[in-house]
């Protein structure tokens, strides 16, 4: 191993660890998911989906490693990594994370707070779930509700991980319907999360469930939070990462 690889697997463990503990597990951890990249040019050697499994009290988390860690060569990487949060545990949300990091690699541009994705869920021969921003312009029948993602800092573990003084954080991918993706085009993306979570969703991507525009006390919910403007929408999503915050520290 030459010293610059032997510097790069350095700042590879360390980001690890980092990451680990920033979502309160242990290192090495037990349940990772390789990433099989399609396209060798935009491969992040040692990238990867580590998965928490749910235990009764939450869902599961999944989040990649690999977006934040400078390439070899490079002196800097991306200053955000990816998470999802869902009841569900299957190999879709590696399927899903393994295209958005793709993208994100092809497009150099990353992705800002609000950006939406259009995504598609479908069932194989075998009924099993696989999601695909790249299937979202087939013409395959679609699984569940959801139609598309939202991107904003995960306000569930929202502290920012530094490493060697180079900071990083994550970004929650949000799944949601058609309807709630017009009620963000309507207002912004703000109000649109903003609304999710004083519907009781937050940041989770469920594939079973309904729009929030069908659930009991929508109207006089979103019609309060559309009163708002964008910046008191983006406070009010401050204000909840933190809380989470603020009981992360306390639990420590």
């Amino acid at each position: 191993m030459t010293t610059n690889e032997s510097i790069w697997q350095r700042q590879w463990e360390i980001r690890a660890k980092a990451a680990c503990a920033h979502f309160g597990i242990a290192y090495p951890p037990e349940n990772v998911y390789s990433i099989s990249w399609r396209d060798v040019n935009l491969m992040i050697p040692g990238s990867c989906v580590i998965h928490i499994p749910g235990d009764g009290k939450r869902g599961s988390i999944f989040f990649t490693l690999g977006l934040s860690q400078p390439l070899p060569g490079s002196d800097q990487g991306n200053a955000w990594e990816l998470a999802v949060y869902t009841p569900d545990e299957g190999l879709w949300v590696p399927e899903l994370l393994r295209d958005l990091m793709e993208d994100v690699r092809r497009s150099k541009s990353g992705v800002g707070h609000g950006d939406y994705f259009p995504a598609r869920w479908y069932l194989d021969s075998e009924s099993r779930i696989h999601a695909s921003v790249m299937a979202a312009k087939m013409t395959i029948a679609p699984f569940g509700n959801l139609s598309g993602l939202y991107f904003w800092p995960d306000l569930m573990n929202p502290r920012v991980i530094e490493v060697d003084g180079v900071p990083f954080f994550y970004m929650a991918v949000i799944g949601v319907t058609t309807d709630e993706d017009s009620l963000a085009q309507g207002a912004s993306p703000p109000h649109l999360l903003a609304a999710l979570h004083a519907l009781g969703v937050g940041q989770s991507t469920t594939l079973s469930r309904l729009s929030i525009a069908k659930q009991p006390g929508f109207a006089s919910t979103w019609e309060k939070i559309r009163s708002m403007s964008e910046r008191e929408c983006i406070q009010n999503l401050r204000e909840i990462a933190m809380k989470h915050s603020d009981s992360r520290h306390a639990d420590e």
